[in-house]
């Protein structure tokens, strides 16, 4: 049977944590993307608003792939 190596835990769970932190921040960074193309697809008459619609969907698109993963 075979046993488990307590170092290789170790070396999993500090990986798993690793990986949980950038996802957060990458989170925090998606939302903050999500304000600024929303706000820039909200102004009067700017040229690249469709764009910045488009933008802001696609980063709500990304945090909602984040979000799954369980932040």
């Amino acid at each position: 049977m075979a046993r488990h190596d307590p170092e290789l835990t170790k070396a999993y769970e500090a990986n798993r944590a690793a990986i949980t932190a950038a996802n957060r921040f990458r989170a925090e960074e998606v939302r903050m993307q999500i304000i600024r193309h929303g706000l820039l697809a909200d102004r009067p008459n700017h040229p690249d608003a469709a764009f910045n619609r488009q933008q802001a969907d696609n980063y709500r698109a990304e945090l909602a792939r984040l979000q799954a993963t369980g932040l």
